[in-house]
């Protein structure tokens, strides 16, 4: 499978040039004590762009290191609720990571929930 390097890089341009766009707006609005709907659609379609990220870079790191994974199940970037959820989600989705990756793995910060 193909890095999705492009497309990411184009999502977090979109997503600086959206940012910047949204704090000038902000300002703005905080003026007239309003949030017109055009901001808030442009705040959910910069966090929907940033989100993106997580999951292109998500599908690379477990296609480059979790070999054991499989092909077909439907995954994301786990964001969840608990540390007890995402460190289950993570072991789930990403099998094999601890082990191939250990330098990524304890980046999510696992490394010490894993060791307790």
């Amino acid at each position: 499978m193909p890095k999705r390097t492009a497309d990411i890089e184009a999502l977090l341009s979109r997503s600086i040039d959206l940012h910047q766009r949204i704090a000038k707006e902000y300002q703005v609005s905080l003026d007239k004590r309003m949030i017109p709907a055009d901001l808030r659609l442009d705040v959910k379609h910069m966090l929907e762009s940033l989100r993106s990220v997580l999951d292109y870079l998500a599908h690379d790191i477990r296609e480059a290191h979790c070999p054991s994974a499989g092909h077909e199940d439907r995954f994301y970037f786990p964001i969840l609720s608990d540390r007890t959820a995402f460190d289950r989600r993570m072991s789930q989705w990403f099998p094999d990571l601890r082990t191939a990756c250990p330098d990524l793995w304890d980046s999510y910060g696992l490394k010490t929930q894993a060791a307790t």
